[in-house]
């Protein structure tokens, strides 16, 4: 991608030179995903349905920016706009960053004459956001129970199908942390970090200040997620409903809290800093009828509540 961006200088301050900008840069990006599976299906006797998944999965993202800015520019022509047309000093940036993933999963479903369902499911990731707890292990588990097919209520007219359902799992978060998190690095700034060490007015030399504080003992947000729900269908599809009461647990929750001034202008890095809980009740009802050959009529009524505690 390139990019190309023009700060005008206001009305009042046509004469200010240097209240108008330039900046130009451009971004290359790279990033794969290598995916690999083997899986099993079989059905003993009729009755029991067997899926076994097994997989890893690598992935790898790289990134680079390079660009530019001045000011003091006498013409705001675009076609003339350059970063060597400009009067100001230029100031110039790149940039260079890389993360990966390497994961491993599985999974198992099972399924009883389609009354009774089951899967499991884990994952095993590693990130190179992290140093020292790089790892992380993510299970989760779902069961239902078409409990429509049951003998006690096979004689009932009026009830097309009922499911009774309800699941488990965690989930693990990375995605917010910078490449580098887990390190302390230094940077140089002709603004802030060079010095007229000689005391001579003219003539200065390049010093270094703390770009980033790092954090070497992050570790991976957990996201635990529960949910309990029944699906129905009434009077051959005219009704449906379908009802979740949910509960989501967020632990080791990572945000960039704001440091003391004592420790610098560099940028605060992210911590296992709270805990967040979320539940409510999500509701669906569905109906649809026939009024007349040509004329049909759908409506659909959704409730959701929501609370949320930090």
């Amino acid at each position: 991608s390139n990019m190309h961006t023009f700060t005008y200088p206001t009305y009042e301050n046509q004469e200010n030179t240097t209240s108008n900008s330039y900046t130009e840069g451009s971004t290359y990006g790279n990033t794969w995903t290598w995916t690999n599976t083997l899986s099993y299906h079989k059905v003993f006797n009729d009755v029991h349905n067997l899926q076994v998944l097994a997989g890893t999965e690598s992935y790898e993202s790289r990134g680079e920016t390079v660009g530019g800015t001045t000011f003091g520019y006498l013409t705001f022509d675009p076609n003339y706009t350059t970063l060597t047309s400009g009067s100001g000093i230029v100031t110039n940036y790149s940039t260079r960053s890389a993360e990966g993933l390497w994961s491993q999963f599985g999974r198992l479903d099972y399924g009883y004459k389609d009354k009774y369902l089951f899967s499991a499911t884990i994952r095993r990731d590693g990130s190179s956001k992290f140093k020292t707890y790089q790892y992380g292990v993510f299970p989760a588990f779902t069961a239902a129970w078409r409990i429509s097919q049951e003998s006690f209520l096979q004689n009932i007219p009026w009830l097309t199908d009922l499911k009774i359902r309800g699941g488990w799992g965690v989930m693990g978060n990375q995605i917010n942390l910078n490449p580098d998190n887990a390190y302390s690095t230094f940077t140089s700034n002709r603004n802030s970090s060079y010095y007229d060490i000689g005391g001579t007015n003219n003539s200065i030399q390049q010093g270094f200040q703390t770009g980033q504080i790092g954090n070497p003992d992050a570790k991976w947000e957990r996201d635990a997620n529960t949910n309990i729900g029944i699906d129905a269908s009434l009077f051959k599809g005219a009704i449906n409903i379908s009802a979740d009461y949910y509960i989501k647990n967020i632990t080791d929750l990572l945000f960039n809290a704001e440091l003391p001034g004592t420790y610098g202008r560099g940028v605060q890095p992210y911590q296992n800093v709270a805990h967040a809980k979320n539940n409510g009740i999500d509701l669906t009802l569905n109906g649809s009828t026939q009024i007349t050959k040509d004329l049909k009529f759908n409506a659909t009524l959704t409730l959701t509540t929501y609370n949320n505690k930090i």
